[in-house]
């Protein structure tokens, strides 16, 4: 808006070389812009012809040839100034529409009725004005039409930039940016013989300026403005001391570089190229690491079923990063390895975990699978929205592809606002029930649906052998009853097994096994039963689900055994586990020699009889000889009398201390 009315006050004023500087200037400014944001880009070439248009109404044809070519050519100049090759425009054009047009199918979050209602009245209000203009300036028509048309643009983008994420950080300019067009309309109108429009206009103004302090007064506080202007006062300061922002900047960056060390992921990756997913790439940047960053390097962007191949490709590819930086941490509640979910096949088909830091688990590429996952067309089916669907029993990693179509009236949501939320509801097969938001061109591309991967020490578990919980169940529904009509009533669903990349448990590095098993001097080298990673009493430990067992080998010699363990508070207060008549566990340790099992230690807790079996038992062996090939082993059996219901067990800690021989 700015930039127009920069175009049109030199159309209106007598040649004059500063306003050709002014017209340099503006250009430059768009074309960055444009560059750094993609949702400028099409406003800047609103600018660009618009402002081609204003210069030849008045007669500035001179003018107009050096800004209809100068634009452009600025925007080339800045492109190719920051390393870009020309061939690399139609890519660059084709990725980042893809993107903008999805962002609003994928990154929609609702907000409050009342700033919805207050803007959507604004917007109409500058809509009516626009015409009114367009009514009178009868003498001008074409200039007007394409000003106004500028502006009507402009305020949709804006509209649907600020209610796509409808939360006070989004919505909050929507109406200073409507006011800015108002001002524009204003200076366009000054020379109209219509006192009622520019009355009109100068209310309009008046009141979006007081809807704009309605709208941030309640997240706003004094403190708020006390800091914000502290903050441009420190900013103002370093502008005419550079030593000093310099200073700022070095102890911001050390700062950060602090709460983000990671010295032992530094020196493995050393000058190699690494990538991060999920996201949080300044991490890679403030570690001084060589970051090599997939096309669509912000996971959660990549909403498309293309921009999904199109990072799957990168690291299936001869040019992939040796080393691979991960962390789930999907936005807006999103399934967890929904998100980059193809690249995230690539990486755990080609790479193996080799550190963890920071929660960041460091991969290094192993593998050299170069064909992309592709979905089996006859595991398709139909189904229907709101219902549950079976999932078919599966040994491998299970992947999930579904083709959700909005109806009439949500496409028409889509259109005026954002894309319905679609929520996807799986039960897993330890009996939970969870909900989680999908996007519908991520549900298309296809992800990881099963085993069910909460974070990045659940991948890092399941990797080296250990069961995570299987998906039984799903159905997809919408978060509010009334935009359920808004999907379509059928969809296509389908199941494809991928095979991913495991190791053996005894592998599992030292490193990985500090993060994994932080109360254990040693990681298990064998298993069985159910056994998961879980957190009771606010601290880490092994979920042991009678009949289970975990195996480990410790070196030879004499130490003493500390062993913290007991029953999941969830089975004794639960309700259901007292109905079942559950008698709790047996919890023992054995030392296995030659094929016999010398037991060392057995207890039975039954937490439903005696509270004295509630909480966290602790156990100890004074003196346990260890020979070379003994494995000792933690077993969580049933209780007393056989019953296996609620027989919800856990292993805290296990700790060996060494003793003098």
């Amino acid at each position: 808006a700015v930039a127009i009315a920069a175009v049109e006050h030199v159309a209106r004023s007598a040649p004059d070389a500063r306003l050709t500087l002014l017209l340099a200037v503006v250009a430059a400014l768009c074309s960055a812009l444009a560059l750094l944001k993609f949702s400028f880009f099409p406003l800047t070439i609103g600018v660009w012809l618009v402002g081609t248009l204003l210069l030849l109404a008045r007669g500035r044809r001179s003018v107009a040839t050096a800004w209809f070519l100068g634009l452009p050519a600025t925007m080339f100049a800045l492109w190719l100034a920051n390393g870009q090759a020309i061939a690399g425009i139609p890519a660059y054009l084709r990725t980042s529409l893809e993107m903008a047009a999805a962002y609003g199918h994928a990154m929609g979050t609702s907000g409050e009725l009342s700033p919805l209602v207050v803007c959507a009245a604004a917007a109409a209000v500058v809509a009516l004005l626009l015409l009114a203009w367009l009514h009178v300036a009868r003498s001008a028509r074409l200039r007007a039409l394409a000003v106004a048309g500028y502006i009507a643009a402009l305020v949709f983008i804006a509209w649907r930039a600020s209610f796509t994420r409808a939360d006070h950080a989004h919505v909050g300019f929507f109406l200073p940016l409507c006011a800015l067009a108002i001002v524009v309309v204003m200076g366009f109108a000054r020379d109209l013989p219509s006192a009622e429009l520019r009355r009109a206009a100068s209310f309009t103004f008046v009141a979006l300026i007081a809807g704009s302090l309605w709208l941030v007064t309640p997240v706003a506080t004094p403190e708020t403005y006390r800091k914000n202007a502290s903050y441009i006062a420190s900013i103002w300061r370093s502008v005419f001391d550079p030593t000093s922002l310099r200073a700022q900047y070095e102890a911001g960056r050390s700062a950060v570089r602090e709460r983000l060390d990671l010295p032992r992921v530094r020196a493995i990756v050393g000058t190699q190229r690494v990538d991060l997913l999920t996201s949080g790439q300044g991490l890679v940047l403030v570690n001084d690491l060589s970051f090599a960053p997939r096309p669509v390097f912000q996971s959660y962007a990549a909403f498309t079923p293309s921009l999904l191949r199109l990072n799957e490709a990168y690291f299936l590819g001869v040019n992939a990063p040796p080393y691979v930086l991960l962390k789930l941490e999907a936005i807006d509640l999103r399934y967890p390895t929904s998100e980059d979910s193809l690249a995230l096949l690539a990486i755990w088909r080609n790479y193996r975990p080799v550190e963890f830091e920071r929660d960041f688990v460091l991969l290094q590429r192993v593998g050299e699978e170069r064909n992309p996952v592709r979905p089996v067309p006859v595991s398709y089916g139909d189904a229907v929205t709101g219902e549950w669907i079976d999932v078919p029993a599966h040994g491998a990693a299970l992947i999930l592809h579904a083709d959700i179509a909005l109806s009439a009236s949500g496409r028409i949501f889509a259109a005026l606002l954002r894309e319905p939320a679609l929520v996807m509801e799986v039960a897993l097969d330890n009996g939970e029930v969870r909900q989680f938001r999908l996007v519908r061109g991520v549900a298309a591309g296809g992800f990881l649906l099963s085993p069910f991967l909460a974070d990045e020490r659940a991948y890092l578990h399941w990797a080296y052998g250990e069961r995570q919980p299987g998906v039984s169940q799903l159905r997809f529904i919408a978060p509010v009853g009334w935009q359920q009509r808004l999907l379509m009533p059928r969809m296509r669903v389908g199941f494809t097994p991928v095979e991913l990349r495991r190791e053996e448990g005894s592998t599992l590095p030292p490193a990985l096994a500090a993060a994994l098993y932080p109360g254990f001097d040693l990681a298990p080298i064998a298993r069985s039963g159910a056994i998961e990673a879980i957190v009771e009493n606010e601290a880490p430990a092994m979920f042991m689900h009678a009949q289970a067992t975990l195996d480990f080998a410790p070196r030879t010699g004499r130490y003493r055994v500390t062993a913290r363990y007991g029953v999941r508070r969830a089975a004794y207060e639960s309700a259901g586990c007292a109905d079942a008549h559950a008698d709790g566990i047996r919890f023992q340790i054995d030392l296995l020699r030659d094929n016999e099992a010398a037991m060392q230690m057995q207890r039975t807790l039954d937490p439903f009889a005696s509270d004295n079996d509630r909480g966290v038992q602790v156990a100890t062996i004074d003196a346990m000889e260890v020979r070379s090939g003994d494995t000792l082993r933690v077993t969580a059996a049933p209780g007393a009398s056989g019953n296996a219901a609620c027989d919800w067990g856990y292993l805290a800690e296990l700790r060996l201390q060494p003793l003098s021989p």
